[in-house]
């Protein structure tokens, strides 16, 4: 399954599952590495960080090829499975021609399981709009692409362990009017798609989208100040809105999918949690606050949330932060983190991935 979209998506903005710009924040915990390409050997824990009464082994991991005369942007990282996706894009300074997107697939020990040239894979005409992992701990790429009859094609494209290539396309047949963004896959394979409806250039409200695993419709759901993005987390789904009034950042609510009955349950009040603001984010065990201060668990039945980590015990740099953060909640006992190095001409100049993983 995959874990309720532990890229980082935040329950007031409305975001996608896009979640940073790597250049944004360095980690300066981690040993940076100078590196060539990906490699092996560079798993070796480095560092140990203690935090609100928890100790973390730092795991430096290997990273996809980034060279002197490139730059590069994190679009989003994925976990579901046992198995991390970063969708990275490489800007060649001096050729466009040379500018790739790679996705770079690890196990949930951080061992690098293989990397995707995505243009090379699914053609430079389509768009790479959303990543998920499916049942069998596989990559599922959602693209897209529009011919010169201006008709938009939505695709899925199934990748084996080995970052191959397994079958066929998917061509998905939605409606003309539906605009999908991002999408989980459900443990039994269906397919659930966040979007907008729209008729010519006019927004007509969002919607969730469920096809089954051959692509076929299912149901869809609507909800009054929806907002669509979705998270998984054991084998619920669910999705945000905002309940309105003048304070729409303090009024956001989760919305569980009830597959089986083809609706939505019962919202859940998480005012409390984001009215500070930060984002929401969901793991393998359940729901967490990422903010300025660190990361935190939340309890959905009291919205009261506890300490996981604190960004003062690891010396990281937030005087850049926007509005996503380079962390991926495995579990209260994993966190995925990214570090970077700034560079001039905007992006990240390197990129480093490491595993937090609590002791004790």
């Amino acid at each position: 399954m995959q874990y309720g979209l532990i890229r980082i998506l935040s329950a007031i903005a409305g975001k996608s599952k896009k979640i940073l710009d790597a250049g944004c924040i360095l980690f300066c915990f981690i040993m940076l590495f100078s590196m060539t390409g990906c490699g092996t050997g560079k798993d070796k824990i480095k560092a140990a960080i203690k935090t609100g009464g928890n100790s973390y082994s730092v795991k430096n991991l290997d990273f996809c090829k980034i060279a002197d005369n490139e730059i590069c942007t994190v679009e989003s990282i994925d976990y579901g499975h046992n198995t991390v996706a970063v969708r990275v894009w490489i800007y060649n300074l001096f050729s466009s021609s040379n500018n790739r997107e790679i996705i770079v697939l690890y196990d949930s020990e951080g061992t690098l399981k293989s990397q995707i040239n995505t243009r090379d894979a699914i053609g430079s005409d389509k768009a790479c709009v959303d990543l998920a992992i499916n049942t069998s701990g596989n990559l599922v790429v959602f693209a897209r692409s529009q011919g010169d009859d201006n008709v938009v094609h939505n695709y899925l494209y199934s990748f084996d362990s080995a970052g191959k290539l397994a079958g066929e396309a998917l061509d998905l047949n939605f409606d003309e009017s539906f605009f999908p963004l991002n999408f989980v896959i459900g443990t039994d394979d269906s397919l659930y798609f966040g979007s907008y409806s729209k008729f010519g250039m006019m927004t007509l409200g969002r919607e969730i989208y469920v096809l089954d695993s051959e692509g076929n419709p299912f149901f869809d759901v609507s909800y009054e100040r929806l907002v669509g993005n979705l998270y998984q987390t054991g084998d619920m789904i669910y999705t945000d809105s905002n309940k309105g009034g003048t304070d729409i950042g303090n009024t956001a609510q989760l919305l569980p999918i009830d597959t089986a009955n083809r609706k939505l349950g019962d919202s859940i009040d998480i005012s409390k949690v984001t009215s500070s603001g930060g984002a929401v984010c969901s793991g393998s065990d359940g729901f967490y606050l990422i903010n300025f201060d660190g990361i935190y668990s939340i309890n959905l039945g009291t919205q009261k949330t506890k300490e996981i980590l604190l960004w003062k015990y690891t010396d990281t740099d937030l005087t850049a932060f926007k509005n996503d953060f380079p962390a991926v909640m495995i579990s209260s006992d994993k966190i995925f983190l990214l570090s970077s190095i700034p560079s001039k001409t905007g992006g990240a100049a390197s990129i480093t991935a490491s595993l937090l993983t609590r002791e004790g």
